[in-house]
């Protein structure tokens, strides 16, 4: 074991700038594996981070019968009892809140818009005082204010979107979608707020809207 050793400094010093050449290569190799690695892992996790945040949670808790339909958000298989499955979470010390999704159409106004128009969207109905417990949208405010509970005619709008469409604070909408009971519903809506979170989904389709509302307006 000695003599190899002994061999290896030998051959190593004989060569020194041969062996310099190849211990920067390494060295520098391997400095660009971790580079490398690090990078990948950090975006990785802050990819699941983003979505978790601010789009999915960390589990989410559907009607059986919804999710064989869940890409048409159907109002039908929605859970009627919510509260009692929110209230079992929170015994369990699980932070929780209900959420309504669903399709609509957002009918645009010369008015404030420049023209008329429409655009085909999904609306988020939330809980304005237990959402934020569950997604992080605190310090993603842009322009307004964010929802109030019990508001009926207030929206909230991803920047993405809202500089898509051109919609400032202020301005005016229309939604129409049709109610669980199978009729169409309009009901006037007037931008209050706009976000702009590290996710870029949200910020592209985001359209929020209180609970409340939507559960009155939806039937």
């Amino acid at each position: 074991m000695k003599f190899i050793l002994q061999l290896a400094a030998k051959n190593l010093m004989r060569y020194k700038r041969r062996t310099a050449i190849t211990a920067v290569a390494i060295a520098f190799g391997l400095m660009m594996y971790v580079f490398v690695d690090s990078l990948l892992v950090g975006a990785e996790l802050e990819s699941m981070r983003n979505l978790r945040w601010y789009e999915t949670a960390s589990l989410r808790v559907y009607d059986t019968a919804y999710w064989e339909d869940r890409y048409f958000l159907p109002l039908d298989a929605s859970i009627e009892k919510a509260q009692e499955i929110l209230d079992l979470l929170k015994a369990e010390g699980i932070a929780a809140t209900e959420r309504t999704l669903f399709a609509a159409d957002m009918i645009l106004y010369q008015e404030d818009f420049g023209e008329d128009g429409n655009v085909s969207v999904q609306v988020t109905a939330i809980n304005p005082d237990t959402d934020f417990e569950v997604y992080r949208f605190e310090d993603t405010l842009v322009e307004g204010r964010f929802l109030e509970s019990g508001e009926m005619d207030g929206i909230v709008l991803g920047s993405w979107f809202a500089e898509d469409i051109g919609a400032k604070v202020g301005y005016w909408v229309t939604l129409v979608t049709r109610g669980k009971g199978g009729f169409y519903e309009a009901f006037d809506m007037e931008v209050v707020g706009i976000i702009n979170c590290p996710n870029p989904n949200v910020n592209r389709s985001l359209v929020m809207m209180d609970i409340q509302a939507a559960d009155l307006y939806l039937a």
